[in-house]
């Protein structure tokens, strides 16, 4: 192994000193593209002689599968490695392996390289032709050349991108066909039992594969940063975040297609099979800085959420719950709420897990609670507190932008623009076990445009809740809207506190709806503030401006700015 070593810069005053201290810190420069098997154990021998300032030769590292993860590293501390005009190819793809994983790393600083999974996560083609016979209306889809046609499309999903645009097709959505008939050499034809997809002859239809793993894991981290990486062929995600003290840093990342795959005459379309980036159960949130998030994604942007666990019983001031005893610690907060308008915070006090009861924790609270059968339970310590996301770029994915469940977070500065479903989604999900209600959380200054493009009940930002009054203190200023597709603009529920200040809202409506649309629309909150908000050129589909549904009090409007409450419009006229 060729190794190089200089004294690092940040080592001079130690060296000054000498005589008060003995630590020398070296810095290596590592690999050799022409023997790319060797780079993971360079790195590994390089920390472990003590280099603390590491930097990966320039070149392409081809680097094979090892039946384990390509690159680990495990318990780093206080490190950097650069790898300037690096590109990391992994060959290993499998879901259950990671090609990068960092491990209970802190103050780790990781830059510059471009990473790609050698298989793209997903398969694309054109359909060629729609017409319909005995088993009803059908088109053909011909997977384009060099891109996977190893899958059954009925057990897949798909979604239609424009063959003009190369991005989602709005007034469309996932779908998969009822029947499929293999005619040969990656043509299938697909039936449907109703309607066929608004898509045309000429038209891809993309879905994912049975391959891709993430690419960068930071797993149970403090302090790490991933600066300026390219990420190509992402698969479940981009970035995975687990775990751990958290406050890691994503800055100038870009997330972007890999190079035409072999025997490919078109270029790709996806970019990602699943999230690009996914935080759970981080201590404190990450931090997004000016990162870019190009092609089309089959799932969330960004997702940053907590873990919910079932009340099993509950006895006075005592909870037991279904495991997850490493969430809970005294003198840390716990949420415990249900679907049927039950919601309350408390401390916890003492965690215990029960003599043969590794399923079960028992905690106890700093006071009583009636809490009812089936209620869900959370640290909200535990779901990525104070997360950041400023100015960046994103979209077109068939799912939701940003999907936030954590504290005390802002999102500033971003586009949005092209998602399937909400721009911006902040609340709990039962079904997903996904936590928790939201406080204290900033919308703001951001371009949302072109989004909810299933034209269907969601919204461009979207509030909500499981059926209690959780969420606490949303803010939403100084946004600018522009020619969006759904039912709402701004769907709040489940929220006490909410600040609508200042949005400019352009151009909504413009598409058909099954029933008039709102700019904002309201349900299941209380202390609501509406001011300096404008609406401009909305579309035939509009409805009034606001719409309140049960449960809502405490709104003041100024009505001076466009959005006006029901109460302030005249009464009908009598026939």
């Amino acid at each position: 192994m060729n190794r190089r070593y200089s004294i690092a810069v940040g080592c001079l005053l130690a060296i000054a000193s000498f005589a008060l201290s003995s630590t020398v810190c070296l810095s290596a420069t590592i690999g050799d593209p022409q023997h790319p098997a060797d780079l993971a154990a360079a790195l590994t021998d390089a920390y472990r002689g003590g280099d603390r300032d590491i930097t990966i030769a320039p070149g392409t590292y081809d680097l094979p599968g090892t039946g384990k993860d390509t690159i680990a590293l495990d318990q780093w501390a206080d490190a950097k490695v650069h790898a300037a005009n690096v590109t990391l190819i992994f060959q290993d793809c499998s879901f259950q392996r990671r090609p990068i994983h960092f491990i209970r790393c802190k103050n780790v600083t990781f830059e510059g390289a471009t990473l790609r999974l050698a298989v793209p996560a997903a398969t694309q083609g054109r359909v060629k032709a729609i017409g319909s016979d005995e088993a009803g209306n059908y088109c053909d889809w011909q997977v384009d050349a060099g891109y996977s046609d190893k899958i059954n499309p009925v057990k897949s999903t798909l979604d239609v991108v424009d063959q003009h645009t190369r991005l989602l097709k709005v007034r469309t959505g996932d779908f998969s066909p009822a029947s499929s008939d293999a005619l040969g050499s990656g043509l299938f034809r697909l039936h449907f039992k109703h309607d066929m997809p608004r898509f045309e002859t000429g038209d891809w239809l993309v879905t994912r594969i049975e391959t891709g793993s993430v690419i960068c894991h930071v797993d149970g981290c403090e302090n790490v940063t991933l600066s300026g990486l390219t990420m190509q062929n992402g698969g479940f995600g981009t970035f995975f975040e687990t775990g751990g003290a958290g406050g890691n840093h994503f800055l100038h990342c870009r997330i972007t297609y890999g190079p035409r795959p072999a025997g490919a005459t078109e270029d790709q379309i996806v970019s990602c099979g699943a999230d690009g980036f996914h935080s759970t159960e981080t201590t404190r949130g990450p931090d997004i800085e000016d990162c870019d998030f190009e092609g089309v994604y089959h799932d969330d942007c960004i997702a940053i959420h907590g873990s919910f666990q079932k009340v099993i019983s509950s006895s006075g001031a005592s909870l037991v719950l279904d495991g997850h005893g490493d969430q809970y610690a005294p003198n840390e907060p716990i949420r415990i709420s249900d679907g049927k308008g039950f919601f309350e915070q408390a401390t916890c006090l003492a965690v215990n897990v029960p003599q043969g009861q590794r399923q079960a924790v028992e905690i106890t609270l700093d006071r009583p609670l009636e809490v009812p059968a089936g209620a869900k339970a959370n640290n909200p310590n535990h779901c990525g507190r104070g997360f950041k996301i400023l100015r960046c770029h994103l979209g077109n994915t068939r799912s939701r932008g940003i999907l936030i469940k954590g504290d005390d977070g802002l999102i500033d500065g971003c586009t949005i623009e092209g998602c399937g479903m909400s721009a911006i989604s902040i609340g709990p999900e039962y079904y997903w076990g996904e936590a928790n209600y939201c406080w204290n959380v900033t919308v703001s200054n951001n371009v949302i445009r072109n989004c909810v493009k299933r034209n269907g009940d969601d919204a461009t930002v979207f509030v909500h809740g499981d059926g209690a009054i959780g969420n606490r203190h949303i803010i939403i200023r100084d946004n600018l809207f522009d020619t969006d597709y759904g039912q709402s603009i701004m769907k709040l529920e489940w929220t006490d506190g909410l600040e609508i200040i200042g949005n400019r809202v352009i151009r909504p409506f413009e598409l058909p709806l099954e029933k008039p649309g709102h700019v904002v629309e309201l349900a299941h909150d209380r202390n609501v503030k509406l001011a300096g908000n404008v609406v401009e050129r909305p579309g035939e589909a509009a409805g009034s401006t606001i719409g309140i549904g049960q449960d809502v009090t405490g709104v003041v409007n100024d009505d001076s700015t466009g959005l006006e409450t029901p109460a302030a419009r005249p009464p009908p006229v009598s026939p």
